[in-house]
């Protein structure tokens, strides 16, 4: 198993501008495609028209939903979570908040933060999960 290690906090903007190029690749599109076909993904856009030929919809939500997050993520505020700050985060999400979120209390309208140290993981073999 590999161990999480972060990049160094100046090489976040790198990180994203990479991000955004898979995102906007024919690669990152169609991994998309084939998450929503799967179901391993929340957000799907519907769409609707008349015949779209031979691009299927899941084609055409592939490629609104990676626009719209290269778009998102190249206005993003950029955080980095030192491994002090992610244990305090850690500790502060075991008792969720009582009151609603509001856009008032957000850090950011978007943002990308990079943890110091790990937040979770999957358990699951990488190869098992992709057979």
């Amino acid at each position: 198993m590999h161990r999480w290690e972060p990049p160094e906090p100046q090489r976040i903007p790198e990180w994203r501008s990479g991000m955004i190029e898979h995102l906007t690749s024919l690669e990152g599109r169609m991994a998309m495609k084939v998450a929503m076909e799967a179901g391993h993904f929340t957000i799907v856009p519907t769409v609707s028209g008349p015949g779209m030929g031979s691009v299927s919809e899941a084609a055409v939500s592939a490629a609104l939903v990676t626009t719209c997050e290269a778009h998102r993520l190249s206005q993003a505020d950029l955080y980095y979570a030192t491994p002090d700050m992610t244990a305090l985060a850690l500790a502060a999400a075991e008792t969720p908040p009582i009151e609603p979120v509001t856009l008032s209390r957000l850090p950011s309208e978007a943002g990308l933060i990079v943890f110091g140290e790990p937040i979770g993981g999957y358990t699951q073999d990488a190869t098992a999960a992709l057979a």
